[in-house]
């Protein structure tokens, strides 16, 4: 059950601030983050060559009872003043570039097994919309709703992973006024030109991706090569990470990651809830914290100086451990920055569901 459309939160991230709307620059810099939360809010969940999982234990708990494994202690994630770690703080926690750090914190109830995906070969098409209000001095507006249908082609496993493709084969935005009317246009210019954009990469049965490509044929601007960077790097987090040890219902795992190349520097921790599971069945819920590894936001001359930032989400998502793409995932984030113009606050609501 990987978790398309989200979040190297590569949000993608998962979550990522829409960036100021007054200016050209500010808008096309929003149309960059909403395209990343529509396409990796799931980055949230990535799973890593080296994750650095507890071992887990061989004792007994009782006559021919294997002991639970045993929990790692967490990652200690202390936020930073106003949110924005000081330079080489998040270093010491996860350094930039460094494989995400995935930790049992406990194994839940009897029985437990192993979580490990086993995809079907096949094509599969999902559904994701994502709406966005802000608050801030100025002005509060709701965003255009936008609306994008995906494909994923899922081939045999090879050597131990699948190959995927996934191409956008449609998107719809929808409504606002004023501000929002303009930012509409834009963004449905910018997603327009994405139609056909198609992603591959290999995936294996722990959620670890590998070998992302894209490609969009001979179309490409400066604007619409960095979109597809931020979008790139989003996509290689669109799985939920899986711990090595055997988990039950009521089991929990942490998942830290790092994200420099979304347009802002995440430090990012989930820790992960496994509500219900059925054979392949699964259903997980997430509760997702992020904070600026720096205070930079956006590429190049886009870029910006966050003074404050804050992220909290939560996740559910219904699924089975065979489908490339979950039965219904929904996501709701809460997240407020100040870059220089003022406190901006925001609500993202997010959902995908499978056809």
């Amino acid at each position: 059950m990987t978790l398309h459309d989200g979040t190297k939160h590569r949000g993608s991230s998962c979550c990522t601030p829409t960036a100021r709307l007054g200016s050209r620059r500010a808008r096309t810099a929003g149309a960059m983050v909403l395209l990343a939360a529509v396409l990796g809010f799931s980055g949230c969940c990535k799973g890593s060559k080296d994750s650095g999982s507890s071992p887990a234990t061989t004792g007994s708990s009782g006559p021919g009872k294997p002991a639970p494994p045993a929990p790692a202690p967490a990652i200690s994630i202390v936020a930073p003043p106003k949110g924005v770690f000081a330079p080489g703080e998040a270093d010491k926690i996860l350094p930039k570039g460094g494989a995400p750090i995935i930790r049992l914190l406990d194994a839940g109830a009897e029985p437990r097994a192993p979580l490990r995906y086993a995809l079907t070969p096949g094509t599969v098409s999902a559904d994701a919309t994502v709406d966005v209000s802000t608050k801030a001095a100025v002005m509060s507006m709701s965003l255009p709703h936008m609306a994008m249908t995906y494909e994923y082609a899922v081939a045999a496993s090879q050597g131990g992973r699948w190959p995927v493709v996934a191409t956008l084969k449609s998107v719809k935005v929808e409504g606002g006024s004023g501000p929002a009317a303009q930012l509409a246009g834009l963004l449905r210019t910018k997603l327009k030109a994405l139609e056909g954009l198609t992603l591959s990469y290999q995936l294996d049965d722990r959620g670890r991706v590998s070998d992302m490509k894209s490609s969009l044929g001979d179309r490409h601007s400066p604007e619409i090569d960095e979109i597809i960077r931020v979008m790139d790097a989003s996509q290689q987090a669109m799985t939920l990470g899986l711990p090595d040890e055997p988990i039950g219902k009521g089991g929990k795992w942490q998942i830290v990651t790092r994200s420099p190349d979304s347009g802002m520097d995440l430090l990012q921790e989930v820790v992960c809830t496994l509500t219900n599971r059925s054979g392949s069945a699964v259903t997980v819920d997430m509760a997702i914290r992020q904070f600026a590894a720096s205070d930079k936001l956006g590429f190049g001359s886009n870029a910006t100086t966050v003074r404050s930032f804050t992220s909290n989400a939560t996740m559910h998502t219904d699924g089975e451990l065979t489908a490339v793409v979950p039965r219904s995932t929904t996501m709701r984030q809460e997240y407020s920055y100040n870059a220089g113009q003022g406190d901006v606050s925001a609500v993202n609501k997010v959902g995908i569901t499978r056809r």
